[in-house]
């Protein structure tokens, strides 16, 4: 699989890349500014999938047929409070707070 993540993620290549094929970053497209015009037709040029937490340039991608996965904050703030809720079971006293 192939895999364009927006700048927000850029600190995910090294770990994504371990299991997934290709992972490149935004910053890969080598301007300093890149804009999500860009960023989508190298998705679609390359058949890669977008990963972005912007849901206007995911709403396009989508519509446009390119792949793409949103991560919204709802997406990141289940998993921080899912882990945490790990975390309690596993070392509750650690946790606990008066």
């Amino acid at each position: 699989m192939k895999i364009i993540l927006d700048a927000i993620y850029d600190g995910l290549k090294e770990y994504l890349a371990e299991k997934i094929h290709e992972v490149i970053t935004v910053r890969f497209l080598g301007k300093s500014s890149v804009n999500d015009v860009d960023i989508r037709a190298h998705s679609r040029k390359h058949g890669m999938v977008l990963v972005t937490q912007d849901k206007e340039s995911a709403d396009i991608a989508l519509r446009n047929g390119i792949k793409c996965i949103f991560v919204s904050l709802g997406d990141i703030a289940e998993l921080v409070d899912s882990k945490l809720l790990q975390r309690i079971r596993i070392y509750p006293v650690f946790f606990y707070h008066e």
